[in-house]
């Protein structure tokens, strides 16, 4: 297993396909168990607004990362993957279309949160910076400032 991912959910899908415990390795059962996965994969990634191509990235990753575990098989399990993808057609259509829905909600709701941060972060700004400058002691600190700057100069 590789420590560090080429891409979000590599090291997921290596244990996936690394699996002996599953005598079959489904492309479809992937998605489905590793939708975080999924979700989080988009940020990475352009052109996703279109279900097809996060579909399309997943199955190369699926295909390419078992092609390293199955040189012999290989050519069999493309197979099913294109089956599972024929056979699943509308299901994937609708899960990928789901996935950049709520990846699109996060992301929105991510800006919200970071609009509404950096507004505190302002709001508080501006309440220190006024306090200092509006205390009497500020004031006075800087009108001696003032003074001692034109008794210096002339």
């Amino acid at each position: 297993m590789t420590t560090s991912e080429d891409f979000i959910g590599q090291n997921a899908l290596i244990s996936y396909l690394s699996d002996n415990n599953r005598t079959t390795k489904s492309y479809w059962r992937f998605l489905t168990n590793h939708r975080d996965i999924i979700i989080a994969s988009i940020d990475t990634t352009s052109n996703l607004d279109n279900w097809k191509n996060l579909d399309n990235l997943w199955a190369v990753r699926f295909l390419r990362e078992k092609k390293d575990f199955l040189k012999k098989d290989f050519p069999d399990l493309k197979d099913k993957v294109i089956a599972e993808r024929f056979r699943y057609a509308k299901t994937l259509k609708i899960f990928c279309q789901e996935i950049i829905k709520e990846y699109k909600k996060n992301q929105v709701f991510i800006e919200e949160n970071n609009e509404k941060e950096n507004i505190v972060l302002a709001d508080f700004a501006d309440s220190s910076c006024s306090h200092i400058s509006n205390s009497s002691h500020s004031k006075k600190n800087v009108e001696k400032y003032n003074k001692k700057e034109k008794h210096s100069i002339c």
